[in-house]
Protein backbone atom coordinates (compact mmCIF):
# COMPACT_ATOMS: atom_id res chain seq x y z
CA UNK A 1 0.00 0.00 0.00
CA UNK A 2 2.84 2.36 0.81
CA UNK A 3 4.44 1.88 -2.60
CA UNK A 4 1.12 2.52 -4.33
CA UNK A 5 0.66 5.76 -2.37
CA UNK A 6 4.15 7.01 -3.25
CA UNK A 7 3.64 6.08 -6.91
CA UNK A 8 0.33 8.00 -7.11
CA UNK A 9 1.60 10.99 -5.15
CA UNK A 10 4.71 11.20 -7.32
CA UNK A 11 2.61 11.10 -10.47
CA UNK A 12 0.31 13.86 -9.24
CA UNK A 13 3.25 16.09 -8.33
CA UNK A 14 4.90 15.51 -11.70
CA UNK A 15 1.67 16.32 -13.52
CA UNK A 16 1.25 19.55 -11.56
CA UNK A 17 4.78 20.67 -12.34
CA UNK A 18 4.27 19.98 -16.02
CA UNK A 19 1.31 22.39 -16.31
CA UNK A 20 1.95 25.21 -18.80
CA UNK A 21 2.77 28.60 -17.33
CA UNK A 22 3.88 27.17 -14.02
CA UNK A 23 0.32 27.12 -12.71
CA UNK A 24 1.33 24.79 -9.93
CA UNK A 25 3.88 27.31 -8.67
CA UNK A 26 1.59 30.36 -8.78
CA UNK A 27 -0.06 31.08 -5.42
CA UNK A 28 -3.80 31.57 -5.38
CA UNK A 29 -4.91 35.20 -5.07
CA UNK A 30 -5.86 36.16 -1.53
CA UNK A 31 -8.43 38.62 -0.32
CA UNK A 32 -6.83 41.85 0.91
CA UNK A 33 -6.36 41.88 4.65
CA UNK A 34 -8.22 44.51 6.60
CA UNK A 35 -5.90 47.30 7.62
CA UNK A 36 -5.24 47.57 11.34
CA UNK A 37 -7.10 50.37 13.01
CA UNK A 38 -4.86 53.36 13.56
CA UNK A 39 -4.19 54.62 17.06
CA UNK A 40 -6.08 57.91 17.50
CA UNK A 41 -4.25 61.22 17.46
CA UNK A 42 -3.66 63.28 20.59
CA UNK A 43 -6.37 65.69 19.40
CA UNK A 44 -8.90 62.84 19.11
CA UNK A 45 -7.89 61.49 22.52
CA UNK A 46 -8.25 64.87 24.24
CA UNK A 47 -11.62 65.43 22.53
CA UNK A 48 -12.91 62.04 23.67
CA UNK A 49 -11.62 62.65 27.20
CA UNK A 50 -13.45 66.01 27.27
CA UNK A 51 -16.69 64.27 26.23
CA UNK A 52 -16.25 61.69 29.01
CA UNK A 53 -15.82 58.73 26.65
CA UNK A 54 -14.01 55.54 27.63
CA UNK A 55 -11.52 53.60 25.49
CA UNK A 56 -12.57 49.98 24.93
CA UNK A 57 -9.99 47.25 24.37
CA UNK A 58 -11.82 44.40 22.59
CA UNK A 59 -9.02 41.87 23.10
CA UNK A 60 -9.15 42.17 26.88
CA UNK A 61 -12.89 43.03 27.00
CA UNK A 62 -12.05 45.99 29.24
CA UNK A 63 -12.46 49.76 29.07
CA UNK A 64 -10.26 52.56 30.35
CA UNK A 65 -11.54 55.86 31.75
CA UNK A 66 -8.05 57.35 31.75
CA UNK A 67 -4.45 56.26 32.19
CA UNK A 68 -1.58 55.17 30.02
CA UNK A 69 -3.69 52.81 27.85
CA UNK A 70 -6.43 55.36 27.15
CA UNK A 71 -6.51 55.63 23.34
CA UNK A 72 -3.16 53.84 23.01
CA UNK A 73 -4.00 50.21 22.17
CA UNK A 74 -3.94 49.21 18.52
CA UNK A 75 -7.43 47.75 18.40
CA UNK A 76 -9.93 49.82 20.28
CA UNK A 77 -12.43 52.60 20.05
CA UNK A 78 -14.16 55.28 22.05
CA UNK A 79 -17.70 54.92 23.42
CA UNK A 80 -19.71 55.96 26.43
CA UNK A 81 -19.28 54.00 29.63
CA UNK A 82 -22.93 52.91 29.45
CA UNK A 83 -22.41 51.54 25.92
CA UNK A 84 -19.28 49.72 27.05
CA UNK A 85 -21.09 48.08 29.97
CA UNK A 86 -24.05 47.15 27.76
CA UNK A 87 -21.65 45.53 25.26
CA UNK A 88 -20.15 43.39 28.04
CA UNK A 89 -16.93 45.28 28.75
CA UNK A 90 -15.69 45.71 32.33
CA UNK A 91 -13.66 48.51 33.84
CA UNK A 92 -9.92 47.87 33.72
CA UNK A 93 -8.27 47.33 37.06
CA UNK A 94 -5.82 50.07 38.00
CA UNK A 95 -2.22 48.97 37.51
CA UNK A 96 0.55 49.49 40.04
CA UNK A 97 1.94 52.14 37.68
CA UNK A 98 -1.27 54.19 37.66
CA UNK A 99 -1.64 53.91 41.43
CA UNK A 100 1.93 55.25 41.85
CA UNK A 101 1.15 58.15 39.53
CA UNK A 102 -2.00 59.04 41.46
CA UNK A 103 -0.13 58.87 44.78
CA UNK A 104 2.72 61.04 43.45
CA UNK A 105 0.50 63.70 41.89
CA UNK A 106 0.23 67.01 43.77
CA UNK A 107 -3.07 67.53 45.54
Amino acid sequence: MSRLFHFIAGGVCAAMLALPGGAAMTPAPQAPKEAAAAVPSEKEISGARAKGLVWVNPGARTYHRDGRYYGKTTHGRFMTEAEAKKAGYRAAKPSAFSEKMVAASPK
